[in-house]
C-alpha cells in the first residue's frame, strides 16, 4: 500500500496535501460557474421576446427570465370587437375573445423565454443538467 522507502505519516500527509490542492480548484472552478451564473441571469434580465397573436393586435413582451415585461392591446383589437358586437353583440363574448388573445400572446412569449433560457442556461453549464447539484437560483433547469 505504501511506496518502498516511505513511512504511512508521509503518504497520509502527501495526501492531505492533494486533497488541499483538490478542494482549492474545486473552490476555484465553483466560483467560475457561480460568475458564469451571474453573467447569464443579467443577460436572461435584459435580453427580450415579444409574442403577439390575432396579427398582432395584442402583443406580450417577457425578458428571459420569464418576467412579463408588457401587454399592449392596439386600439383596432377592441374597434374590431365592438364592430363585431354591433347594437345586439354580448360584452362577454367580446371580453372572451380579448382574453384569448392576450393569453395565446403570453404563452407564445413564455414559449420565446423559456427557450431562450434554456439555451443560454446550457451554454453555461456545457450542456450538463445542473438541476440536482444545489447550486443557488438556476432559472431554466
Amino acid at each position: 500500500m505504501f511506496a518502498e522507502g516511505t513511512s504511512p505519516c508521509a503518504t497520509i500527509a502527501a495526501m492531505k496535501f492533494d486533497m488541499k490542492k483538490m478542494m482549492a480548484e474545486v473552490s476555484r472552478v465553483q466560483a467560475q460557474m457561480q460568475e458564469k451564473i451571474a453573467e447569464a441571469e443579467a443577460k436572461l434580465r435584459e435580453t427580450t421576446v415579444v409574442g403577439s397573436a390575432g396579427g398582432g393586435i395584442v402583443e406580450v413582451e417577457m425578458n428571459g427570465q420569464r418576467e412579463l415585461i408588457r401587454v399592449a392591446i392596439k386600439p383596432e383589437a377592441l374597434a374590431s370587437l365592438t364592430a363585431e358586437l354591433g347594437e345586439e353583440g354580448n360584452i362577454q363574448e367580446a371580453a372572451e375573445e380579448l382574453s384569448d388573445l392576450v393569453f395565446a400572446a403570453v404563452n407564445s412569449a413564455l414559449a420565446q423565454a423559456t427557450k431562450l433560457n434554456e439555451e443560454l442556461m446550457s451554454e453555461v453549464s456545457g450542456g450538463m443538467n445542473l438541476a440536482g447539484l444545489g447550486l443557488p437560483n438556476l432559472p431554466g433547469l
